[in-house]
């Protein structure tokens, strides 16, 4: 069964007046989305905007309902600009703000849901759902440990399951290639098997002097 669901505000005016009622509060988001690490107030969904399908991060940390700039220009939406204003980041930094969506419409599992976004120049994740679009949905049931997110709205019973932020497929070559033109990687790491003999190698050879310094 698939459910129509579109936000209030249905002009500018009251969208304009949404959005400055929020900016009383410091702009904020998560550190931990930023950087997409597990942690316990985040749900990571998948959602669809016409053919294009993006990771879509539930987060009640965050303050407000953030799209990736890079993205916002591949969906080919209208970007609006907006006030200026600064959002915090855990880590003590501020992001610069200046631009927005209004109305995209976004399919979250089978749900379509209308929601208006401000534009941020983030890396990882595609976009950010915060308390701006948690709080229009009244009574949230979040499960954390099952993954799970229940609440109902417009006579509606809506049931989300998130997805796992562990990943434990291997990554293809064109996976790769698309996250690096992306700017989506933050590390790369590469293991390689050694034998006991290389271990007992490694060990008998000498301590470099500046390295012993440091170790001794």
């Amino acid at each position: 069964m698939s459910v129509t669901i579109l936000d209030n505000p249905q002009n500018h005016s009251e969208v304009a007046l949404e959005e400055s009622q929020f900016m009383e509060a410091v702009p904020e988001i998560s550190i931990h989305v930023l950087a997409r690490q597990l942690n316990f107030t985040t749900l990571r969904l998948t959602g669809r905007y016409g053919n294009h399908m993006l990771q879509v991060l539930v987060d009640n940390v965050s303050t407000h309902n953030f799209l990736k700039e890079t993205v916002s220009t591949r969906l080919g939406l209208s970007i609006l600009p907006c006030k200026s204003f600064k959002v915090f980041v855990g880590n003590g930094q501020y992001l610069e703000c200046s631009k927005k969506c209004h109305g995209v419409n976004l399919f979250i599992q089978k749900y379509q849901f209308t929601i208006h976004m401000f534009i941020l120049p983030i890396q990882g994740t595609d976009s950010v759902l915060g308390v701006q679009w948690l709080k229009q949905l009244g009574p949230v049931v979040t499960d954390y440990q099952a993954l799970t997110m229940d609440f109902c709205l417009d006579g509606n019973t809506i049931h989300f399951v998130a997805e796992s932020f562990l990943n434990h497929q291997p990554l293809q070559a064109k996976q790769l290639k698309k996250l690096t033109s992306g700017e989506e990687i933050d590390q790369i790491c590469h293991l390689m098997a050694i034998s006991n003999e290389d271990i007992h190698n490694a060990i008998d050879d000498p301590i470099p002097p500046e390295i012993a310094t440091v170790i001794t």
